[in-house]
């Protein structure tokens, strides 16, 4: 507790263990990968694994960030044919492009972004210092729900 004015304001902080209980809570498992950051992965069996999915807290930000969104595995983990990298020139890698950016616009919370790679993501960013359980679980669950949805959309993929 700080003392100001002659009321106290309570100061919490977010860490990592806090982040991991929250997000077990709602029924994921929170394996710690490194000091600062989480792997989320349903803790179901028979559910189908995500795309690799962290949680990463630092002292003034959470970042939420899932790989391979758009990347076409099957249920089992089979490789398929891989989602050209912007590099190559397919004639529909724009086409992806904007649609991806359209769906920025209506989504809530979480965006479609590239990596230090060129590949494509998909993150959010919450501030940490008004962060609360209930802004957190929105959005892992919108990560995901988005994260599935796409992979339908536009890979035909089944989640």
């Amino acid at each position: 507790m700080i003392s100001g004015g002659g009321r106290a304001i309570t100061s919490h902080v977010i860490d990592v263990a806090t982040l991991q209980r929250w997000t077990e809570e709602i029924g994921y498992s929170a394996e710690l990968t490194k000091p600062s950051t989480l792997r989320i992965r349903p803790r179901e069996e028979g559910v189908v694994e995500l795309p690799p999915f962290y949680v990463q807290c630092t002292e003034n930000w959470v970042v939420l960030s899932m790989f391979g969104v758009l990347d076409l595995l099957d249920a089992q983990g089979d490789a398929g044919a891989a989602t050209p990298t912007l590099a190559e020139d397919t004639g529909h890698v724009l086409g992806l492009l904007r649609h991806l950016l359209e769906a920025n616009r209506d989504m809530r919370v979480a965006k479609f972004a590239l990596d230090d790679r060129n590949e494509i993501l998909l993150c959010a960013e919450l501030p940490t210092e008004s962060l609360d359980r209930s802004e957190f679980v929105d959005a892992v669950e919108r990560i995901i729900e988005y994260g599935t949805t796409y992979q339908q959309t536009l890979l035909g993929a089944e989640t």
